[in-house]
């Protein structure tokens, strides 16, 4: 089908570095954000497909994947277009995805921007060490505990949020707590 209706369809962010010390490195991020962009919709197809769900159309979004073309990151007003269209397709997506073995700046305004939403956070862990996929489910805790919200009372609130961790073969549920460990 050409046209399908959008409760059949998923769609999730993928939040990864794009700043680098040098532009070879930030070509290879980039290329990497368009991987991790095809890689994770075969992941949650294919995790779909086991579970014998209805058949969904699965969109993933690499923005600064596409972006970093036509907008150079060094360039404060062009970084912030870049950041700004990012949110803006982060506010039509069902949850975003954090991959790669390290948190960028830009990386961690998006999961407290997701966050506030109260979108699911997943982790795509392949090809990330143990020992970085603790760091980077830290600093995910981290941008959760900021992304608490104090109301008109005083009150602070906590996003509720669940976080998930993606590989080739699963699906698996992390346990999380808003609360920053000291």
């Amino acid at each position: 089908e050409l046209f399908m209706d959008e409760k059949n369809c998923v769609r999730l962010y993928i939040c990864s570095p794009l700043r680098a010390e040098t532009k070879n490195q930030v070509a290879k991020n980039r290329r990497l954000a368009l991987e991790y962009e095809l890689a994770v919709r075969k992941c949650i197809q294919n995790h779909l497909q086991r579970e014998e769900t209805e058949s969904a159309i699965v969109r993933t979004y690499a923005p600064h994947g596409h972006m970093s073309v036509l907008l150079d990151d060094v360039f404060p007003d062009e970084r912030e277009i870049a950041l700004n269209t990012g949110k803006q397709i982060l506010n039509l997506c069902d949850g975003i995805v954090v991959c790669g073995g390290r948190m960028s700046s830009g990386m961690k305004e998006e999961v407290v921007y997701a966050a506030k939403k109260g979108l699911p956070i997943y982790m795509y862990s392949v090809g990330v060490t143990g020992v970085q996929a603790m760091a980077v489910v830290s600093e995910i805790k981290e941008c959760l505990y900021a992304a608490r919200t104090v109301d008109g009372n005083g009150s602070v609130t906590s996003p509720l949020v669940e976080m998930f961790s993606l590989t080739k073969d699963a699906l698996l549920q992390i346990p999380i707590t808003n609360k920053k460990e000291d």
